[in-house]
């Protein structure tokens, strides 16, 4: 741990860096004259002058500061005269251009109460004018600064101003800064739906202009697939380019036809068919669904697809669009890349209409999207959003040496193959494999033997590592003072990208000394001494930060310290503390983790494949057939995008790896196997093994139908679970919220009667609601971050199984006696009193009530064959005109005394309860009558009931409304149902 000191106030001081009281003050006077400087603009480069009328404050205003421009995807919105503004350096734009125009949100402005309310995809925000506390589905959170009413005096236009970073990241919304331009770039996510799967795609939306003129793509847009645009068939080639377009829905294929080439292709197959010649696409075709409109587009390379027809095809990265161009060899002469005699991608050749080829030259690069450079971590210009402390200056990342790379910004294709053959295979680092090694390391897991290759950091992300290792401050020594401050605010910079958050600590006065630690729930503990806090809790809508909680400590001796509980989404982050030169603003930065490398290679049994980061990871892992899907949440992909295949890296086991990033702050993993490939993961601290094929597992007692892979820090007693059976469903809880990891997570279901299953968020637990067909039993268990559950009829999971029927409920109250009812009784001993016994016992008690509810004598009935219970109890309380009648009696029906596959008749189970609980209670036993009650006679199972005392006799209702008897009750029916079981065993 690195420790900041002050040596004195007076002279010089060290902060987590060596910086220098005199280094910083000239650093503040640059940052004075720049800013003098930058607030004078030149002569003929101003700024038009903004005459505005604030209706919020009531005031003119001349402003002359940035007019700002808003583009969504990449195009401007037409703002119409009325340009954003900032305020307090923070950007502020027309709710209802931007997000109700171009975004397509549902606004709603209420003039009375000053409010704007803006909605999409079950999220609702709630923003009041002049005030910077906004509602988030209900939450308050604090703004950086208020929305406003202002008219545009020019433009005779009034709008209302929103902060567009806040609104914008609120709905997940990718949202860039430029100083430079004056521009708010925001990205909306593409909800798209292929290959059977749901994906937001970030990526760029591409244009394409075909001889010169641009092509209206309407609701798809070009996007990009592991580094090949993709475009509309129809719409571009058919419409377009004056290809013929044909597509057969029954065969999914498509035809693409001009002049006297044709091109055959088939929906999710990369081989296809020029004239009769077998060619290789750098991307399979598609049918994708845009979830907005709920229409599908068939969607094919366009690179691919174009130069096979003839076209000349080039990628304009400057304008993100394809540019493609009619030539004299269209329709005549197509260029390919054929395909081998092992079906895999070989050479490219020119193919005229007879199928013949005509010599080419060698291939050139595929002409894709160039890979945006990576943010910087740190705030290299953020001006108009929030000012940059002197202490946060940090040099801008070198720019990489390396040439540009294809970059896809989305989620890749599951089962796609690699889009180009790779031209440098990755780096083989051979480890020496030691002699006679042993074939099991020491921890049972098959000992590492050769590296087929290692992918390290890029050099932008190791640039940003290295930043984050050398400033890694969580501590700060402190300073003699005989004042104690008070914390004034906790505030987030939303002028952050979605790798790190900063939050400020604002204090009244200078405090002294503040120490930090990572606590085992995943809470930032800060402790700042000589300063106080109230007890608050702050939201501040982060994706890192959950929520941060204030309060104070003291020491027994009048020293007081202001208490911050910062809790996590994750615990795999890294954070440091910085504190101003007046020690009145402490700050937390919050910083995702880093895949940082990754290594595959060769075991004594198999292969293996090794992550390390720089911190522990939460992986989610899911699997099919084909493959294993590894999701690093909260975890930027240092290492870049990667594609690689067997051939490339020498597995054997492994048919190819793909490392993708969803989102800036997940990193993807798919790995492809055989059906029939088992594995296990390993990990130690910040690295994570996986391993081909698994280790052999411990001797596991479910048998799984259901698999549901979790975060690493989960553990077996973070879980519970809760049998809803009256409404077909049961819940598994998990203490914390993984709601959002968990929706994003393949479930494998081969249940057959579990219908549906989902994950929300309620009372501190994540809940993973399960919703069967009919009853069904249930058990699980954590193995190795699994959660396996098997999922079956009740008599196939449990080996005993009871039906307790508290009598009456609901409009049926029972009997009535001396102000007492006959169903709130019962329900206490069998339900409220008896559940207590029953669970974790062993026995699975099904009730057919839970609460004061109405149930039919039929149902009740019934309720033991749904079921597949052994036998059935109902209790029941006795009435009659003579008040001297008391004692228990409990009834069968001769008509359903038939032995049971234990043995077990009703007469049995009669004799064995009315013994036991006469005894136990001292009540007259007045034996087993028989009776034709529903709840007995139509039954399929061993049947009783239970008539336990007379609610009209004085004494016995003394008994029955006694508290200690009410219990011994209970325990009676409970004791001798095991009692029944042990003599009456089920052999399951």
């Amino acid at each position: 741990m690195q420790t900041c000191t002050y040596q004195s106030r007076a002279t010089t001081q060290t902060q987590c860096g060596g910086r220098h009281r005199f280094s910083r003050w000239i650093s503040v006077l640059m940052i004075m004259i720049l800013t003098i400087s930058m607030a004078v603009p030149a002569v003929g480069q101003a700024e038009e002058v903004l005459e505005l009328y604030n209706y919020t404050s009531k005031k003119h205003i001349s402003y002359t500061d940035k007019q700002i421009k808003v583009t969504l995807n990449g195009y401007e919105v037409d703002m119409k005269g009325t340009p954003g503004i900032l305020v307090d350096g923070y950007s502020l734009v027309s709710y209802y251009d931007v997000f109700k125009t171009a975004l397509g949100f549902t606004c709603t402005y209420d003039k009375a109460a000053g409010t704007v309310t803006i909605e999409h995809n079950s999220k609702k925000v709630v923003l009041t004018l002049g005030s910077k506390v906004a509602l988030v589905d209900g939450k308050k959170v604090t703004m950086g600064t208020a929305p406003i009413k202002v008219k545009f005096k020019k433009a005779n236009k009034t709008k209302i101003l929103v902060p567009s970073r806040f609104v914008a990241e609120q709905f997940g919304l990718s949202y860039t800064w430029t100083s430079k331009t004056s521009t708010v770039a925001i990205v909306k996510p593409l909800e798209l739906y292929y290959n059977g799967q749901e994906y937001s795609y970030t990526g760029a939306s591409t244009q394409v202009y075909v001889d010169g003129s641009k092509v209206s793509l309407g609701k798809m847009p070009g996007i990009i697939l592991e580094n090949t645009t993709m475009l509309r068939a129809k719409k571009v080639f058919g419409d377009s380019m004056g290809v013929d377009y044909t597509y057969s829905s029954k065969t999914k294929t498509v035809v693409l036809s001009r002049g006297n080439l044709v091109l055959t292709m088939k929906l999710g197959k990369q081989e296809a068919d020029l004239n009769g010649t077998a060619i290789w696409l750098e991307h399979a075709p598609l049918s994708v669904k845009n979830l907005e409109n709920n229409t599908s587009y068939i969607i094919v390379p366009a690179s691919s697809a174009a130069k096979a027809l003839g076209f000349r095809y080039t990628w304009d990265n400057s304008g993100i669009r394809s540019v493609i161009e009619t030539t004299e060899t269209t329709g005549v002469t197509g260029t390919v890349v054929l395909l081998d005699q092992d079906g895999q991608p070989s050479k490219t050749a020119k193919i005229t209409p007879d199928g013949s080829q005509v010599p080419s030259a060698a291939p050139s690069p595929t002409e894709s999207p160039d890979e945006p450079e990576d943010d910087s971590l740190y705030e290299a210009d953020d001006e108009g959003e929030k000012n940059v402390h002197p202490d946060e200056e940090v040099p801008a990342a070198p720019t990489p040496t390396v040439s540009p790379s294809p970059a896809p910004t989305s989620t890749p294709s599951p089962t796609a193959a690699p889009t180009v053959t790779p031209t440098t295979a990755p780096t083989k680092v051979p480890t020496p494999t030691p002699t006679s090694a042993p074939d099991r390391e020491e921890d049972g897991y098959p000992s590492i033997q050769d590296a087929l290759f290692t992918w390290n950091t890029d050099e932008a992300s190791a640039y940003v590592i290295q930043n984050l290792r050398s400033e890694a401050c969580t501590e700060i020594a402190g300073i003699e003072t005989e004042y104690i401050g008070t914390l004034i605010n906790v505030s987030k910079d939303y002028a952050m990208n979605s790798t790190y958050e900063k939050y400020t600590f604002s204090f009244s006065m200078p405090v002294g000394a503040v120490k930090t630690t990572l606590t085992e729930d995943g809470s930032i503990q800060i402790i700042a001494d000589q300063s106080i806090a109230s007890e608050r809790t702050y939201s501040l809508g982060g994706s890192l930060v959950d929520t941060i909680e204030t309060g104070y400590l003291q020491d027994g001796t009048g020293g007081v310290s202001t208490l911050a509980s910062v809790k996590l989404h994750v615990t795999n982050t890294s954070y440091r503390i910085r504190l101003s030169d007046d020690r009145m603003s402490l700050t937390l930065i919050v910083t995702a983790n880093y895949l940082e490398k990754l290594q595959g290679g060769t075991t004594s049994e198999g292969e293996y494949l090794l992550f390390e980061g720089m911190q522990a990871f939460d992986p989610i892992i899911s699997e099919t057939d084909a493959e294993i899907t590894i999701l690093l949440p909260y975890t930027v992909n240092g290492v870049g995008l990667k594609y690689y295949t067997a051939s490339t890296t020498g597995f054997e086991m492994i048919h190819y790896i793909n490392v993708s990033k969803p989102t800036e702050n997940q990193t993807r993993i798919v790995i492809g196997k055989d059906a029939d490939t088992t594995y296990s993961i390993r990990t130690e601290g910040n690295q994570m093994y996986l391993y081909l094929p698994g280790t052999s597992a411990s001797e596991n007692s479910v048998v799984s139908n259901v698999r549901i892979t979790l975060p690493s820090n989960i553990t077996a007693s973070m879980i519970s679970d809760e049998d809803l059976y009256l409404n077909n469903q049961f819940v598994i809880r998990i203490s914390g919220n993984y709601s959002d990891i968990l929706n994003s997570t393949y479930i494998q279901n081969h249940a057959d009667k579990v219908k549906n299953i989902s994950i929300s968020y309620s009372g501190g637990f994540t809940e993973i609601l399960f919703t069967t067909s009919e009853i069904q039993g249930y058990r699980y268990q954590l193995n190795n971050h699994t959660l396996e559950l098997e999922v079956r009829d009740p008599d196939l999971i449990y080996d005993k199984i009871v039906v307790l029927d508290p009598g009456h409920g609901g409009k049926q109250p029972g009997a009535i006696h001396y102000g007492y009812q006959e169903k709130d009784l019962v329900y206490k001993m069998l339900y409220t009193l008896g559940h207590k016994y029953f669970d974790n016992s062993g026995i699975k008690a099904y009730y057919t009530r839970i609460d004061d509810s109405t149930v039919t004598l039929t149902d009740r009935a019934n309720f033991a064959e749904k079921v597949h219970a052994d036998f059935f109890i109902s209790l029941h309380l006795n009435a009659a005109d003579a008040a001297s009648a008391s004692g228990t009696s409990v009834y069968y029906s001769a008509s359903n005394n038939s032995r049971n596959d234990m043995g077990l008749r009703s007469q049995d189970l009669a004799t064995a309860l009315v013994n036991n609980l006469s005894e136990a209670l001292g009540l007259r036993n007045r034996g087993i009558p028989t009776a034709k009650f529903d709840v007995v006679h139509l039954n399929t199972v061993p049947a009783v009931l239970i008539e336990l005392a007379f609610m009209t006799n004085a004494n016995d209702i003394k008994l029955l409304t006694n508290a200690e008897k009410q219990e011994i009750a209970a325990k009676t029916i409970y004791e001798t149902v095991v009692q029944i079981f042990e003599e009456y065993p089920t052999g399951r």
